[in-house]
Order: C-alpha cells, then sequence, then structure tokens
C-alpha cells in the first residue's frame, strides 16, 4: 500500500512541475523543481507582506499610472528553506513600473513559512492576485481551485 502511495504521489508531483503558468516567465529560480499548490499545508507569507507590497505600491514618489481597471497575478514559488522568488506573471494591468516594482518586492522576502508534506518542508508555488479599480487595489492569494489551467505549448 505504501508503495502504492509513494508511486501515485511521484506521478502527481512530476506531473505537477511547474515551468510558468502564465507567459511571461523568469529564470530566477529555473533551477527549483516546484509543486503547484502542493502539501498538507501550502506556503504563507512572512508577517509584513501584506505592509511592504502596501507600502511600495502607495509611497511611490512618482505614483502609479495604469490605462484601466486590470489584474496582475504573480506566480511565486516558495522554496523549502521559506525563500521566494516569482516564477511567472500575468500582467492584464499593463503598468510595467508597478509590476517590476511588486516582483522586486515578492523576490526580496525572505522567511516564508514553506509547504509541508509528510511533515517536511517542500518547494511550492502560489498565485497571487492583484485586482485594481480605478483608483483602489485588492490582493489576495488564490486558493487551489480558482487557479487557472495552464494551456499546454
Amino acid at each position: 500500500m505504501k508503495i502504492y502511495l509513494l508511486l501515485l504521489l511521484s506521478i502527481f508531483t512530476l506531473s505537477a512541475h511547474s515551468q510558468g503558468l502564465f507567459e511571461e516567465k523568469y529564470d530566477d529560480c529555473s533551477s527549483i523543481k516546484p509543486c503547484r499548490y502542493c502539501g498538507d499545508t501550502l506556503p504563507r507569507p512572512p508577517i509584513n507582506f501584506r505592509e511592504k507590497i502596501a507600502q511600495k505600491i502607495e509611497t511611490r514618489p512618482s505614483g502609479y499610472s495604469w490605462i484601466k481597471p486590470g489584474k496582475l497575478l504573480y506566480e511565486i514559488l516558495i522554496d523549502s528553506t521559506g525563500h521566494s522568488c516569482i516564477v511567472s506573471i500575468d500582467d492584464q494591468l499593463l503598468c510595467y513600473e508597478m509590476k517590476q516594482d511588486i516582483l522586486e518586492v515578492i523576490n526580496d522576502m525572505f522567511r516564508w513559512k514553506p509547504a509541508v508534506l509528510f511533515g517536511r518542508p517542500i518547494n511550492a508555488t502560489m498565485v497571487l492576485q492583484f485586482d485594481f479599480g480605478k483608483t483602489t487595489y485588492r490582493m489576495r492569494f488564490l486558493e487551489r481551485n480558482e487557479v487557472p489551467i495552464k494551456k499546454e505549448e
């Protein structure tokens, strides 16, 4: 029975390896093989995560300008030691400066709580979504069932 479970888990893990969920891909963490939304517990951001992102967005001296309401989605890899890096981005907002600033904040974040599988930390990805209105924004991590399905290339 244990061998059957290990075989099943191995197949699932291999098929779930991330190669970038979104079209705009980054190579900062390409040597790490993650599993998308895997684990008995999912990764959790550092306590000051929301504040750091909000501070970056709200205190930019020149401000940001985006053409219309839209979304920014970041696929974030959190490795087994708690470091994060961006795997891919879906930019529906078309605001390059903001996208880059948020990317830098996320890539500089440490002390994430990694995903855990069978009591051991693992590499896993999750998706952070920003919804921008005309003057406000909302940020949240997508649940497993909300993550867009990757189109085969």
